[in-house]
C-alpha cells in the first residue's frame, strides 16, 4: 500500500529550539515501535562566542535508562559553523524501542539548537500526526 508523505513519515521533536546553558540537556524520549528507520535532524541556530554544542543519540528499552548508540554523534557545532543543519540515519530494526537526543554544551555560554526525529516506514498502518495543511 502506498502512503502519502504525512502517512509515511512521523515527525517528532526531541529538543526544542531554545537557548541551552546547562552542561547537558536530555531530549524527550521518542517511541519508535512500528517504524523501520529514523532520520535525526540537528539544527544549530546560534552559538554564542566561545560556545560549543555536541549532540549524540541514545537508546532505551523502557524510556527510562538510556545508553549511547555507537557512532550516532553529530559534528561539533561552534560559532564558525553554527548555521548548519545536520542529518543522521538510524536503522530502527537494529536498535531499542526508544530514542532521545542529548545536547551537551560547555555550560557557560548559551547555545541554541533543536533536534527532531522523522520516523519512516510504518509497519502497522499509516503514521498518525496533527496535520497543519494538506494541499
Amino acid at each position: 500500500m502506498k502512503y502519502s508523505a504525512d502517512e509515511f513519515v512521523k515527525y517528532i521533536p526531541s529538543i526544542l529550539g531554545a537557548a541551552v546553558t546547562d552542561a547537558s540537556t536530555d531530549g524527550t524520549g521518542v517511541d519508535c515501535r512500528g517504524y523501520d528507520e529514523c532520520l535525526v535532524t540537528f539544527d544549530a541556530i546560534l552559538a554564542a562566542a566561545n560556545a560549543e554544542g555536541d549532540v549524540h543519540i541514545e537508546e532505551s528499552d523502557d524510556d527510562s535508562t538510556y545508553t549511547d548508540i555507537a557512532g550516532a554523534v553529530f559534528t561539533q557545532i561552534t560559532p564558525s559553523n553554527d548555521d548548519d543543519s545536520l542529518v543522521g540515519r538510524i536503522d530502527l530494526r537494529k536498535h531499542k524501542r526508544y530514542l532521545r537526543a542529548v545536547l551537551a554544551t560547555d555550560g557557560s555560554n548559551a547555545f541554541t539548537g533543536s533536534v527532531s526525529f522523522a520516523l519512516i516506514g510504518p509497519k502497522y498502518g499509516p503514521a498518525s500526526q496533527t496535520a497543519i495543511f494538506d494541499v
